[in-house]
């Protein structure tokens, strides 16, 4: 199947766009210095070559990988969600989005679906990944408060419940054996502590101010979500984590 597969891509250093020569072979994605446009570079399942691609290419590239892989289908559901939202967006701003402002919307919508499933740890994942793009594109005074949730949410024990269809009613029905919250066994990752630490430098924030940021973020998201985890109880252990260098 792979031998199927058309040879997408340039081997030369050139830009795939305009086909200028390149100075120096790029080791990474890059813009063409002399038409702007972007430059990838990937490996193509065709001979296994690491090629120079224009942005439409490197789907080609991506959609001949999913083939392979046997992950079609998701490639095609998923490339279907990307352009409905793009295009729902693009509606709404009154200009095409952003990389960025596609990927939180489609952050929004799988963070609704998690908590309608139950699925609280991969909730709390998509949390994180919406603080970081806030971080990358509105910059650290307003992702504190973003990584602060995160922090308040992974605290409290975020489990993943086990839900099976009822074959009667076929009403969607959560396995309660397993708690949804649980504090006793809820702490900080590393990245999101990490993360945490360097917003706050970054803003240089006296403690206070961090607390009461942290409060009312827990409060509110205690009170959303029905957290087990008070926010002054959440507080005395995340101040531990991110303070204990200062003692």
């Amino acid at each position: 199947m792979e031998q199927e597969l058309p040879a997408i891509g340039s081997l030369e250093s050139k830009c795939p766009s305009c086909s200028h020569p390149l100075d120096l072979p790029p080791e990474r994605k890059t813009r063409c210095p002399y038409c702007g446009k972007a430059i990838y570079l990937r490996t193509r399942p065709a001979d296994r070559k690491r090629v120079l691609l224009t942005e439409d290419q490197a789907e080609l590239v991506k959609e001949q990988w999913a083939m392979i892989d046997g992950v079609h289908a998701e490639y095609v559901f998923h490339h279907k969600r990307v352009r409905n939202t793009k295009a729902r967006l693009a509606s709404r701003l009154g200009e095409a989005p952003t990389a960025e402002q596609v990927r939180l919307e489609l952050l929004i919508e799988d963070g609704e679906t998690h908590a309608r499933r139950h699925q609280w740890g991969m909730f709390s994942a998509v949390r994180r990944e919406m603080a970081e793009i806030v971080r990358r594109t509105s910059g650290s005074s307003r992702a504190l408060p973003e990584y602060l949730e995160v922090c308040y949410l992974q605290l409290n024990g975020p489990n993943n419940l086990a839900i099976h269809i009822d074959r009667l009613t076929g009403t969607p029905m959560v396995d309660s054996r397993l708690p949804p919250w649980d504090p006793k066994h809820g702490q900080v990752t590393p990245l999101a502590l990490a993360r945490t630490r360097q917003l706050i430098e970054e803003t240089r924030l006296e403690r206070k101010a961090i607390r009461e940021m942290f409060l009312d973020a827990a409060s509110n998201l205690r009170a959303s979500l029905s957290l087990p985890l008070s926010a002054n109880r959440a507080w005395r252990r995340l101040d531990k984590c991110l303070f204990r260098e200062a003692e």
